[in-house]
């Protein structure tokens, strides 16, 4: 057998392991990203939950990889990523805003209701 054939015997059997487990991958990627994006949802309510009159907090979220958009309206906070979407109730009044990773935020309460602007 010469070092040509070889070579594509080797090519074709590191295809096929990669066709095997290219569904089992993607399935741990996914709970991967779910449970990332579970994580900064969390953080985020956790911020906006701790926030008391007069004091404003600036906070951010996200990652590598980098994460989704966190989607805030009434008392919902929404994030979508590839195999559906997670919420979680606040305990407070949320204004209608959607929240990107990497960009810097204040918050604060105004008349018991969140106030969320971007910073810069």
């Amino acid at each position: 057998m010469s070092a040509l054939d070889s070579w594509g015997v080797y090519l074709v059997a590191a295809a096929a392991l990669v066709l095997m487990l290219s569904p089992s991958l993607a399935a741990t990627a996914k709970a991967s990203r779910e449970g990332a994006d579970l994580r900064y949802l969390e953080g985020v309510r956790a911020v906006l939950a701790s926030l008391r009159p007069g004091v404003g907090v600036e906070f951010s979220f996200g990652g590598w990889p980098p994460s989704d958009p966190i989607t805030m309206d009434g008392n919902a906070l929404t994030c979508s990523y590839g195999g559906g979407a997670l919420e979680l109730n606040s305990s407070r009044a949320l204004p209608g805003m959607t929240l990107y990773p990497g960009v810097l935020y204040l918050a604060q309460l105004s008349s018991g209701a969140v106030e969320v602007t971007r910073v810069g």
